[in-house]
């Protein structure tokens, strides 16, 4: 008795076979980048991220701080999208041209033509209905890379990445202009080496653009501390950027790539003009190198500015000196000149209470910038100064001792050795009364 098969719910609903439903390719255009599209949205993201955190910055910096993460994300951001970004140069034309080979009918197109460091993008669309193809609609796209060997002469299995994606677009039937246009980066000789001079030139371009964003990356966090240095690196990181750009404009083909097409009786040529990705690259440099400029000459005449702006503790770079008041009263021959320079706002006076100008006890304290770039600052000394202050009296017997290798200063705690029937709480309260 043979058993009969039942087949199960799960796949018998609304269908005539007991099998699961077989849906053919569905094969469609190629619209964006999906590499751009990537780096975009994850721009996006930190930028969303980041404005929500701003509300809780402290009154009187969420303008600062929002300009400075701003502008830093938009310069990464733009370091990678020119990195991986498919327009370093473009073209566009519209032609009249075969399908595929051996056929008389011609279609309507639109040709693109994109170069990126890495590869060549060409698309074709047809612009009226073409009877050759199934759907009467043309949409096709093709992406020939050569990263980055250059292999041998040829098609075959030394070749190069780019020859070798060539002969399997022949294979594949890819349309006849599309094997037009990439056959012209497969020539290697007579001065004719498209393929191999933009891809010596997307090579050192691209060395340079990553050396920029690791360099980006360090000055956002060297910011932090030392402007000097964030500004620095920051116009090291402008430098490979247009560096990058110059190398590319330069070791490209010395011979204008041009690619004739007629449309109808017209004849129209493909040449390549610089995308939008070699121009943002240009100002991407520009904007770095002008901004670690302005740090650099902010920090070195106008440090409380900068130093509040970046929120940084600008007594970090300053060190505590006390000089006698007749060096203080030593002012140089440009000093002089100004009114009230910043060395005369450190001189002694006597309008400070209880305090007078005679006896050893007096000094003048004062703070002055660790620097070696004296000469292009403002002033070395910073203003304004701190009132005058007397230390205590010594005694005669501790005078007559030998001097410690430390100075006495009256914020620090010294041994009651130091002071005749003094204690150290009885130094502590005369020092808080002062």
């Amino acid at each position: 008795m043979g058993s009969e098969y039942v087949p199960s719910a799960l796949y018998s609903a609304l269908r005539d076979k007991p099998f699961p439903t077989l849906y053919g390719e569905n094969r469609t255009p190629v619209t964006a980048d999906v590499l751009e599209a990537g780096l975009i949205l994850s721009f996006c993201i930190l930028t969303f991220a980041f404005l929500l955190i701003v509300p809780g910055v402290r009154v009187g910096q969420k303008t600062n701080v929002l300009i400075r993460v701003l502008v830093s994300l938009f310069i990464g951001t733009f370091i990678l999208l020119c990195n991986f970004g498919q327009e370093w140069e473009y073209s566009r034309i519209h032609a009249t041209t075969p399908y595929k080979a051996f056929s008389h009918e011609e279609l309507n197109a639109e040709i693109e033509v994109k170069i990126g460091l890495r590869s060549v993008n060409i698309t074709l669309k047809n612009e009226t209905i073409y009877s050759g193809t199934e759907g009467d609609q043309v949409n096709y796209n093709e992406r020939f890379s050569w990263e980055w060997q250059q292999g041998r002469q040829g098609f075959g299995p030394q070749a190069g990445h780019f020859n070798q994606d060539f002969r399997e677009a022949q294979v594949r039937g890819t349309p006849l202009p599309i094997l037009w246009i990439a056959e012209y980066f497969t020539f290697d000789g007579e001065g004719i080496r498209f393929g191999r001079n933009y891809r010596i030139a997307g090579w050192y371009t691209h060395i340079l653009l990553w050396t920029a964003f690791p360099l980006w990356v360090i000055s956002n966090l060297v910011f932090f501390s030392v402007l000097w240095y964030g500004a620095c690196v920051l116009m090291l990181t402008g430098a490979c950027l247009i560096a990058g750009t110059v190398v590319y404009a330069s070791v490209r083909n010395f011979i204008p790539l041009e690619i004739p097409f007629y449309d109808h009786d017209h004849l129209v040529l493909i040449r390549m003009h610089y995308g939008w990705c070699f121009w943002m690259n240009l100002v991407n440099g520009l904007v770095c190198l002008v901004a670690g400029l302005v740090v650099l000459f902010m920090d070195l005449r106008y440090p409380d500015i900068i130093a509040a702006f970046f929120d940084i503790d600008i007594l970090q770079d300053y060190e505590e000196i006390y000089d006698e008041p007749v060096e203080l009263a030593k002012v140089t021959t440009d000093e002089k000149k100004t009114a009230a320079s910043d060395t005369a706002l450190l001189l002694p006076t006597n309008s400070v209470p209880g305090y007078g100008t005679d006896g050893p006890e007096y000094e003048a304290p004062a703070l002055r910038k660790r620097s070696a770039y004296n000469r292009y600052q403002r002033v070395s000394v910073r203003k304004p100064a701190p009132a005058p202050r007397r230390l205590p009296a010594v005694p005669a017997a501790v005078q007559e001792e030998e001097d410690d290798e430390n100075p006495i200063y009256e914020n620090t705690l010294q041994s009651p050795e130091r002071y005749d029937s003094s204690s150290k709480e009885n130094i502590l309260m005369d020092t808080l009364k002062r």
